[in-house]
């Protein structure tokens, strides 16, 4: 993702995953996101998130996010051009309904 200096200052990016039931922005659905000023929200519809880490500065204009998700511990977590910034969500096992 590149964003230009002007862009920086006032765009809102949003990275993360969402399950199958989400529906989009307007319905309450999980989607497990990173914002860019370093906060975490658990639905796609939340106004306020969690701290989480410090603002995503991006570097030239680009960063490299990565999420990884490990169905083994039940836990997701992101990593900020190879900077682990620790987990973000923890799950819940449940079966699939």
């Amino acid at each position: 993702m590149t964003l230009n200096r002007h862009e920086r200052r006032h765009q809102h990016v949003f990275i993360g995953v969402a399950s199958k039931y989400f529906r989009g922005a307007q319905r309450k659905c999980p989607a497990y996101l990173l914002h860019s000023d370093g906060c975490v929200m658990a639905s796609a519809d939340d106004r306020v998130g969690a701290p989480y880490a410090a603002p995503i500065k991006f570097h030239g204009g680009t960063a490299t996010i990565t999420v990884h998700l490990n169905l083994n511990q039940w836990e997701m977590s992101y990593y900020i051009d190879g900077v682990p910034l620790g987990v973000a969500f923890r799950f819940t096992p449940m079966p699939d309904p």
